[in-house]
């Protein structure tokens, strides 16, 4: 699919368009996490590996990716430690607000028949935390650390999930974690919480 078939306003809820011609140009991260600089929020405090899938999928050069971590505030950074979606919001906003494109969680059986590359998240082989890999068709296909050697075992075998880039689909972010914080039963005095 080249062409937008339908606005996010014509669409269900969570019903996405996946285009099938992104040129897929690996792009290795800049900037590594390390044990020792998780807490801060300075420039080179986490590692820019979700960038470098977001840049791959979308064929573009690192430099014109933004580090999707380091758009946060410092209360969003700690609150998304543990509440993930944050990253996600930020990400569809930026897709959406430059590239007229959008990025969803699918089911990677899912994408896996349409042949189309996907952001998974595993194990880092690093250290205590979660890195971004990029996988197609039930394999592990570009690490932007350079490691060259995360397979599928590394994936929680109980999230048989991806992220995909799509086109703009409703809820849009901001609703999208108002509503994922609600089912969680973050409250609005809490990091993160539902205001």
């Amino acid at each position: 699919m080249s062409e937008q078939t339908a606005t996010p306003e014509q669409l269900e809820e969570w019903q996405v368009q996946i285009p099938l011609d992104l040129p897929f140009r690996p792009q290795r991260q800049t900037i590594k996490g390390s044990p020792t600089n998780k807490a801060s929020l300075t420039p080179g405090s986490v590692g820019n590996c979700y960038s470098a899938c977001l840049a791959s999928l979308l064929g573009l050069p690192m430099d014109e990716v933004p580090h999707i971590q380091h758009l946060r505030n410092v209360a969003e950074y700690h609150a998304a430690i543990e509440l993930p979606w944050e990253d996600r919001r930020i990400a569809r906003e930026w897709l959406r607000s430059t590239r007229d494109l959008d990025l969803c969680i699918v089911n990677r059986d899912s994408l896996d028949e349409l042949g189309v590359h996907y952001i998974l998240t595993v194990s880092s082989h690093n250290g205590p935390w979660n890195h971004a890999v990029i996988a197609r068709l039930g394999e592990v296909v570009f690490d932007p650390s350079g490691r060259d050697d995360y397979t599928m075992a590394d994936v929680d075998p109980e999230d048989p999930t991806a992220e995909a880039i799509t086109l703009p689909f409703s809820p849009d972010p901001a609703e999208m974690v108002r509503r994922w914080r609600e089912q969680h039963g973050w409250t609005a005095d809490e990091p993160g919480g539902v205001s």
